[in-house]
């Protein structure tokens, strides 16, 4: 016994400085990458910006959009509405919409609140970096592990878009990791912790699809974890939020669900959503095939944790099918806040299956090499939009929206009103009443059946004659081009140059609140209109 104490001491210093030069180095890595991140961002945010006559404009994702509309209406004193006078919820992300607001308090243009939010999305995907790093700590993971999924969850182009460009997805994914965390954390000590579970109601009132993500993890908690009465506290203020929330809806909207879950949950075959559905699934699966297939390499070693990382995201696959996916299939929004567990457990297992526990130059050399290919399978269909080399997805589409703006107010009173489809950006920009055609901010459109042969979730619902009749708007800008020819009579269609841009309008004929307006023929206006740079 005297003979092998000596050895142990002298081998296991010299394997304890190893790992502490490791973490060293992992964190100098990690450090490293932020610094990218910050680069990144910055071009990211200038490459999705546009000028209109000498001004420079920022703007977010359309659906953002919607919710910052509400968030300046809340902040001008007009309430929580996308209409003064108003009161649908046309939006699915409370918290996110409220931050919105109070950035809508500071005393800045509309382009620079934009700025702001696309800044502080900026802010949360670097935040992600260490989120994943001490997620992947927590799953045991050596330090060059911890690196390797740490970078390649911020590689992502669909969570670098959402993030900056406005939508509650970038946020929604760091919070659901950090309650996978501390989950990961009370499974490996066998007991109980509230701190997940104030997470889990975070992740809630930003979007309420956490709440598969957050069941599932009480499941794990309650069957594996002593101090059941912890995870049974965390989960009572979970339900005590939510409850909260649900009555304030209620007392505000006279509504138990929002507008959005008619909208996108009802009226609509469940054949036709499952057709949707898988879609999106098979996007999703071919981006992350390999992270996934890697991650069953752990399935022979799998602990509780693992399985939780890994349940977590096919649950949130079966979700996306169910509910018809999304109007962006290529982009898997409802899978993202569970792909840093996912990239976890696949670095694990790329390492496992490289076969050596000795992280080595040549080692480290190997595994990035490895992780780059990784890297580039899991973007290969935004490739050019992820190197920059084009603007990303929805600028064109953003900068048309912002020239209707321009050209509404050019050609109407501010009292003028206007029919969209593109609810965000527009009504953002021109602040007037306007009337939702695909029914997210209109409860009529939303209780309507869905057209069987549209496989866009949220773009499904629409009667064009209907409103119109209804609402009698001013102006409409968007649908020109399937417009009912039997409004040609109450409408005709307006040319206007934008900064060099031809836009047209259909507007009603007769209105006090249109000024004089160059008119064109509807077969020269329609074939202007499908030139527009709607993406």
């Amino acid at each position: 016994m005297d003979n092998d104490a000596p050895r142990q001491v002298s081998t296991s210093r010299p394997a304890t400085a190893r790992r502490v030069r490791d973490r060293k180095r992992a964190r100098r890595v990690l450090l490293a990458i932020a610094a990218l991140q910050v680069v990144y961002a910055s071009a990211y945010i200038y490459r999705s910006s546009f000028t209109i006559e000498g001004k420079r404009y920022y703007c977010l994702f359309d659906d953002a959009m919607i919710s910052m509309r509400y968030g300046a209406n809340w902040a001008a004193g007009h309430g929580l509405v996308w209409n003064v006078g108003e009161r649908v919820e046309g939006y699915t992300n409370f918290g996110w919409t409220l931050m919105m607001g109070v950035c809508h308090l500071l005393p800045l243009s509309p382009a620079h609140v934009c700025l702001l939010i696309q800044i502080l999305g900026a802010v949360i995907w670097i935040a992600l970096l260490p989120a994943t790093a001490a997620l992947a700590r927590a799953c045991r993971a050596p330090p060059l592990a911890v690196v390797m999924a740490a970078a390649l969850t911020v590689a992502q182009w669909n969570l670098i878009f959402f993030s900056m460009n406005g939508m509650e997805s970038g946020l929604l994914t760091l919070l659901v990791t950090l309650g996978f965390r501390g989950a990961v954390m009370s499974l490996r000590m066998r007991r109980g912790r509230v701190l997940p579970f104030c997470w889990f109601a975070l992740a809630m009132l930003v979007r309420p699809d956490a709440l598969l993500v957050l069941v599932f993890t009480a499941g794990l908690l309650v069957l594996f974890a002593r101090q059941r009465w912890r995870t049974i506290l965390g989960f009572t203020i979970v339900v005590i939020v939510v409850a909260a929330h649900v009555l304030w809806r209620k007392s505000y909207y006279d509504e138990w669900l929002p507008n959005t879950y008619y909208l996108k949950a009802t009226g609509w075959p469940l054949v036709s959503r499952l057709h949707a559905g898988v879609l999106t699934t098979v996007w999703a699966l071919a981006a992350l095939a390999l992270p996934f297939v890697l991650s069953l390499f752990r399935v022979a070693r799998m602990r509780v944790w693992h399985g939780l990382l890994l349940g977590a995201f096919v649950i949130m696959l079966a979700y996306g099918t169910y509910v018809g996916g999304d109007a962006w299939p290529k982009h898997y929004r409802f899978v993202l806040p569970v792909t840093p567990g996912l990239m976890v457990l696949g670095v694990l297992g790329m390492l496992h299956v490289m076969g050596s526990s000795q992280a080595t130059w040549a080692m480290r050399l190997r595994a990035w090499g490895a992780l780059a290919v990784v890297v580039l399978i899991v973007n290969a269909p935004h490739l050019s939009h992820w190197a920059l080399l084009n603007p990303p997805y929805g600028t064109l589409g953003n900068r048309t929206s912002v020239e209707y703006a321009l050209a509404a107010d050019r050609i109407a009173e501010p009292s003028a009103t206007v029919a969209v489809a593109w609810a965000g950006a527009f009504p953002y920009y021109a602040n007037r009443t306007c009337f939702d055609l695909l029914g997210k901010c209109d409860p009529y459109i939303a209780r309507t059946p869905a057209h069987a042969d549209v496989l866009r979730a949220g773009h499904n619902k629409f009667d064009t004659e209907y409103m119109l009749r209804t609402h009698d708007p001013d102006i409409v800008v968007d649908r020109l081009s399937d417009m009912p020819e039997v409004f040609f009579v109450r409408y005709h269609s307006a040319r206007i140059d934008i900064d060099g841009d031809e836009l047209v309008l259909a507007v009603r004929r007769g209105s006090p609140r249109i000024h004089r307006v160059e008119t064109v023929p509807w077969e020269r206006a329609r074939e202007i209109y499908l030139t527009t740079r709607r993406e």
